[in-house]
């Protein structure tokens, strides 16, 4: 790590990792700059006397924008530079950044806490807002009632008595006393604590803007009151000229009946228009209604039977397969999205074990889940997802997600223990003679016998196969994973296959599939692809997953600090959409490959989506590959990739979905090549990207070039070495990616 500014301040704010910070003690033992510039700040810090960078200044080294986006590391290397030099020239700016991050660091360690009440305010304006808004004939209709038909206008700053406040606030407050201040050391103090009020005064408004709120709240609640009296004064007048509908209506009577008034219909009767400018909630029909959660989403048509094998289909979508002459381009994408689950909906939910069998004939004894990091499930395609605590017992409806890099264990008592290793989706199901199948849609899982003569039937998307362990303690590794040829449409179902490879941990064993049993022995690793018949392969890389000594403390930190940030009162979700927020860059990474297993992708996308955050540098090879898994997937999933991106940045969709499929050697030779090094130099960063990650997988190197630099004539070097393989014709595939074939690494 280098010794600048900026880590110089986390080292003395102790912001560090570890590793980072015994790197950057070692330099600074080493510097005596670096150590007398540490007791500088310490000594600036503790200064009283010293004065603060104008609140109201807009130069480049004076701006409190410019300043935090100097902390938060966003700035080009050029103003950057700018920053530190001020900094170590101007004691004042040095004490403002250096008092600044302290302040964030002691804040930004305690997660902000919302209350439940104004979360469920926030959601329902939301439900409001969409149900104003569906009809796009009646929607200015709708909408006006939503929110009431009161025109509001907004406030200028010239009209709010705001403008120039700061400055009108530093010569009332503190004008006069700075003459009085240079004198003596009380003048000094005295003029210290003038611009503490004046500044509070400035944050808070509470001298230049209550009285006026207060003068305007009383006004309107005297108009109000005024309308009142007057509506009703005026209301037997206005019921006459309605042709007093308020009355009761009397009917001749028979001469067994008595005498009955008969109530006015609602039909009959008119609403006022001041009571409608007021309403603040959509008109519903009589009857019942759920007051927290107005809007029922409607249950999306599940997809069309295939004649063939059960067809892989994204978690977080349910719209039919799309037909193989589908146009890859994006005209107009109209598919059901799953719908938005409200806090309120997924907490008011009394039955906590509502993925266990609701009879007592179902077989309930499936599975059970053991000691599990985080272990997600769903009982249908419309369910929220749910946190699985040990003990639960699993039925056939319940789909498993296991989330990236996260363990999780299910066993059946004295039979089998399975370990899953995430991203993994997986579901347990009735098998032959009443025994449970592991259905294996995705991911990767060690099953262990933990009983002599065990047999277990595998599943994925293609067919089932048996395996039979003999005694306890064999164990056998399974990876299943889609595979999909280079330039090939992801919307079609037939360019997809699966790919199921086993690997004997402790044998031996016996595979039972179409053709006859096959005993293998430990270390043998045998493939099958598609529905295809199990062949004996050569493993070229070792299985590093296996060993769970291979995650760094950097992963496990993440992971930790990942399930701080979930709620148990929150949906899921809704938890990781906002710890894709979070500050520590590794925590939102793992968030957003999260949501990616879990159908979500919009935060991939967009001017603030994660491939186009320069922080996410180092994790944007794995969510590339967590996106291209979602494509590869199932066509609902490259659906819904798309329709993603059609929401969160239209103008680059179709080359973005684009870029996700890859090139095949033939579009390559046929001028892919020259697209992707143009795509380097694109003004959009996701562009560059996924350009750079296609042409790494193809050639195995990136040469270096950084995509997230967005400074062009920086990016010109890196670009004319890539145009100088493209004019010799060497970018290639140097390895074809073939069903369990790995794509080369980086070579840089």
């Amino acid at each position: 790590m280098r010794l600048t500014l900026r880590t110089l301040l986390a080292f003395r704010d102790k912001t560090l990792h570890s590793q980072d910070a015994e790197s950057l003690s070692a330099k600074v033992q080493a510097s005596s700059f670096a150590q007398s510039l540490l007791e500088g700040v310490g000594k600036l810090l503790s200064n009283k006397e010293l004065s603060a960078p104008s609140a109201i200044a807009t130069d480049p080294t004076n701006d409190p924008n410019v300043m935090a986006g100097y902390l938060d590391s966003t700035l080009s290397p050029e103003q950057a530079a700018e920053i530190d030099r001020t900094c170590l020239e101007s004691p004042i700016h040095l004490a403002e950044a250096a008092e600044t991050h302290e302040i964030l660091t002691l804040v930004l360690k305690e997660r902000a806490e919302v209350p439940q009440d104004l979360r469920r305010r926030v959601y329902k304006i939301q439900q409001i807002m969409d149900t104003a808004v569906t009809d796009e004939k009646d929607s200015p209709r709708r909408l006006e009632n939503a929110v009431g038909t009161i025109t509001v206008t907004p406030v200028q700053a010239e009209d709010s008595g705001a403008f120039q406040a700061a400055a009108r606030l530093d010569q009332a407050a503190f004008g006069d006393a700075r003459d009085a201040a240079a004198q003596t050391d009380a003048g000094a103090e005295s003029l210290r604590a003038a611009m503490t009020a004046a500044e509070a005064s400035e944050m808070f408004a509470d001298r230049t803007r209550s009285r006026r709120v207060t003068t305007w709240l009383v006004t309107l609640g005297l108009i109000a009151a005024f309308l009142l009296v007057v509506k009703q004064a005026f209301d037997p007048l206005l019921t006459t000229l309605r042709g007093g509908t308020d009355k009761a209506v009397v009917t001749p009577l028979a001469d067994d009946q008595t005498e009955t008034e008969t109530e006015p219909s609602a039909a009959s009767e008119t609403t006022e228009p001041s009571e409608a400018a007021v309403t603040m909630e959509p008109t519903e029909p009589s009857g019942p209604t759920e007051p927290d959660n107005p809007i029922e989403p409607t249950q999306p048509e599940h997809p069309t039977s295939q004649p063939r094998q059960p067809t892989a289909q994204a978690p977080g979508t349910t719209e039919p397969a799309p037909t193989a002459e589908q146009p890859p381009g994006i005209p107009g994408v109209d598919m059901p999205m799953e719908p938005q689950d409200s806090p309120e909906t997924e907490a008011a939910d009394p039955q906590a074990d509502s993925l266990l069998p609701q009879s007592e004939t179902a077989l309930a004894d499936l599975g059970v889940v053991g000691n599990s990091e985080w272990l997600l499930a769903r009982a249908a395609d419309i369910d929220p997802w749910q946190s699985l605590p040990p003990e639960t017992v699993l039925d056939e409806r319940t789909l498993l997600a296991i989330p990236p890099s996260f363990r999780s264990r299910i066993m059946r008592p004295e039979a089998w223990e399975a370990e899953f290793l995430g991203p993994a989706l997986a579901r347990l199901r009735a098998g032959r003679d009443h025994e449970t199948q592991l259905e294996l849609q995705r991911g990767r899982v060690v099953v262990t016998a933990e009983g002599d003569a065990v047999a277990l039937e595998v599943a994925d998307l293609e067919g089932d196969f048996l395996v039979q362990f003999h005694q306890a303690g064999q164990a056998v590794a399974i990876d299943v994973f889609p595979f999909r040829a280079p330039g090939t449409d992801p919307l079609n179902p037939e360019n997809r296959m699966f790919v199921t490879r086993l690997q004997v941990l402790v044998g031996p064993i016996h595979l039972h599939s179409s053709e006859q049993p096959i005993e293998l022995q430990t270390g043998q690793s045998y493939m099958r692809v598609g529905g295809g018949s199990f062949q004996e392969f050569t493993e070229t890389t070792p299985w590093q997953w296996l060993d769970g000594r291979s995650e760094s403390a950097i992963e496990r930190e993440a992971k930790e600090n990942l399930l701080s940030l979930i709620s148990a009162e929150e949906p899921i979700l809704l938890g990781l959409q906002q710890a894709s927020q979070f500050r520590r860059v590794e925590v939102a990474a793992l968030a957003v490959q999260t949501l990616a297993l879990l159908g979500n992708t919009e935060p991939f996308f967009g001017g603030k989506g994660k491939l186009s955050d320069p922080a996410h540098k180092l994790y944007w090879q794995e969510q590339v590959k967590a996106l291209k898994a979602a494509i590869d997937f199932s066509p609902q999933g490259a659906a819904t990739v798309r329709a993603n991106l059609a929401a969160m940045d239209a103008a680059n969709a179709a080359i973005l979905f684009r870029l996700l499929w890859d090139y095949s050697p033939e579009q390559v030779e046929a001028g892919a090549d020259a697209q992707l090094v143009e795509f380097l130099d694109s003004p959009q960063m996701a562009i560059r990207v996924l350009a750079l990650e296609s042409l790494r997988r193809m050639t195995g190197t990136t040469l270096f070039f950084k995509a997230e630099q967005e400074n062009t004539s920086r990016r010109r070097p890196e670009i004319k070495k890539w145009e100088t393989r493209l004019r010799r014709g060497d970018i290639r595939w140097q390895s074809l990616p073939l069903p369990g074939i790995e794509v080369p690494q980086e070579e840089d």
